[in-house]
């Protein structure tokens, strides 16, 4: 509605659902009267939307989309009902998602970044110029929205100042003796000038044409559920049904666009290769027995592995007393295909998927609603995979998902294990209970868990004997099985984890053995050059107190 017919925040809006004359001012207040007066209408919807809107208005609404999903996208009236015994009403919180489904509608596909530029016009030369400039800063997490249109704001008015019109006065006159197409082009070149931004001035003509040439993949909102919650309406509180959503990224078109930028196949393929005629020595992934195994069932396909990676991020301050209302839990994924100094890089690890930390729980939303979404992907990227075209030749590129990587909780918690390390049974890679944990220094191999002791421990059911809380829900993706993702966070488990014990130890050892002291090791510490990387990441000097302390 705002689209077409260019309405405001404080546009009138006058209601007509069952006889009702009112009439509201902004969207908001509308949206909460149709949601709180006139929840049970359902077969009616396109009537109403008639009704509110005009025939002449809902014709150019439907003009690429079906009336019926437009109506029930809209308002959602198919799935509201009341509950007066209990003071419950469902509330559906409606975002100006028909703004992304305009960027949708309205995708008119160019090849401006697929010619070279001397089979460009200048006007588009600016314009391409102009948009990488923008995706350089947005691509910069200092870098705001607000922040964003204050640059371009200010380079508009710099460009359409005095300096190119001087210019202009000063090049057109030596002109007069050229044609009139040479004279005509360079006039139009100096306009392009005065407006590089042009269609690019505001957010949404830049999101707009970002989605419009598929440089942009606009994230899927799913609902997985609802949840009960405390809103004001009209001064009063009551307990309302809203709805608990995640956020989705497609794998498939992001994988797609990401192995048709130049030389990204073939980087691939070659460490691939590399890969499968080394037999000596072991220096990633690709040459385990792991994905060796999984890569028989792919003998006459082209198969890169992914690597999917869980961790909670806390987006607001994570030592205040409101720590956890915020915190977003975070799927990321990467493509193993790549030599090890591309792996670490921001650029090549992607986001998939996106939700409330406390909406997934055993008790709340399930791993297996929570993630459906993306076992699907996965399930398609191994099945169908992608198609990708390299040097004008079509390849079919598939996805295997190789492991899931994460610190202790997080895998505990997605994977199906208990999410408390105080339990009996909290490994997830054998099935050692507690008391012998602090005793084991050797593996024991009828302990380490398999297919066929995990399968005894599910139908046992029982928590306490064997650390499993629910069946993986990764088990749905072909090829893979959770028993045999036996991967452990480095990072969390050594550096930050015992690591700091154990130098203790043998630090306090050397000092006593006379090496050196502890003053010695200090100064070397405080004087060793860090280079310029981590000169901002070294080490504190050690007290003694935390030698003696371990």
């Amino acid at each position: 509605m705002k689209i077409y017919h260019n309405l405001g925040t404080q546009s009138f809006y006058m209601c007509k659902q069952q006889s009702c004359c009112r009439d509201f001012r902004g969207l908001k207040s509308f949206r909460q009267h149709l949601n709180r007066s006139h929840p049970l209408v359902k077969s009616n919807s396109d009537n109403a939307l008639h009704n509110n809107l005009g025939s002449e208005a809902i014709g150019n609404i439907y003009n690429d989309t079906e009336p019926s999903s437009f109506a029930s996208t809209l308002f959602n009236l198919s799935e509201m009902t009341t509950t007066s015994d209990h003071h419950i009403d469902t509330y559906e919180v409606l975002e100006d998602i028909h703004v992304v489904d305009e960027l949708i509608r309205t995708k008119n596909t160019d090849d401006l970044f697929l010619l070279p530029l001397t089979q460009i016009s200048y006007t588009n030369i600016v314009k391409k110029c102009a948009l990488n400039f923008i995706s350089k800063l947005m691509m910069k997490p200092s870098v705001t929205s607000m922040l964003l249109q204050e640059i371009i704001d200010g380079v508009i008015e710099l460009f359409s100042s005095d300096i190119v019109l001087e210019l202009k006065s000063k090049i057109m006159p030596l002109l007069n003796l050229s044609n009139v197409s040479t004279k005509f082009e360079i006039e139009e070149m100096f306009n392009a000038l005065q407006h590089p931004f042009l269609d690019l001035t505001t957010e949404h003509l830049r999101m707009k044409y970002l989605v419009s040439n598929d440089l942009f993949i606009i994230p899927k909102t799913i609902v997985v559920g609802y949840t009960k919650e405390k809103k004001t309406v009209l001064g009063e509180d009551r307990l309302l049904m809203v709805p608990v959503q995640g956020h989705f990224l497609s794998l498939k078109r992001n994988l797609k666009a990401f192995f048709e930028l130049p030389d990204i196949y073939k980087t691939a393929t070659k460490f691939m290769n590399e890969s499968l005629s080394n037999n000596e020595t072991m220096i990633s992934f690709l040459d385990g027995s792991t994905w060796k195994k999984m890569r028989r069932n792919f003998s006459d396909k082209i198969v890169f592995p992914i690597y999917l990676y869980y961790d909670d991020v806390e987006l607001g301050n994570p030592l205040g007393s409101h720590s956890g209302i915020h915190k977003m839990g975070c799927i990321y994924y990467s493509v193993v295909a790549f030599p090890p100094e591309y792996l670490s890089a921001l650029e090549n690890i992607f986001i998939a998927f996106l939700f409330h930390s406390t909406d997934r729980g055993i008790n709340k939303v399930t791993n297996e609603i929570m993630f459906s979404s993306l076992i699907n992907e996965l399930k398609d990227l191994q099945t169908n995979g992608i198609t990708i075209q390299v040097d004008s030749v079509e390849i079919t590129i598939v996805f295997a998902l190789g492991l899931v990587l994460g610190d202790n909780l997080g895998l505990n918690s997605i994977l199906g294990f208990v999410e408390s390390f105080n339990a009996n049974y909290c490994c997830r890679i054998c099935r050692c209970s507690k008391h012998d944990l602090h005793k084991m220094v050797r593996e024991v191999d009828t302990l380490i868990r398999n297919e066929n002791n995990y399968e005894t421990d599910i139908i046992l059911n029982c928590v306490s004997n064997s650390g499993l809380n629910e069946r993986c829900i990764f088990n749905k993706v072909p090829n893979f099985h959770v028993v045999q993702n036996m991967v452990c966070d480095f990072m969390h488990d050594i550096p930050e984890g015992v690591a700091r014990y154990d130098m203790a130890v043998v630090i306090k050892n050397l000092i006593d053995k006379k090496y050196f002291t502890l003053n010695q090791l200090n100064s070397r510490i405080t004087l060793f050059d860090y280079g310029v990387t981590e000169r901002k990441n070294c080490p504190p000097k050690i007290n003694q107190n935390s030698l003696n302390n371990g």
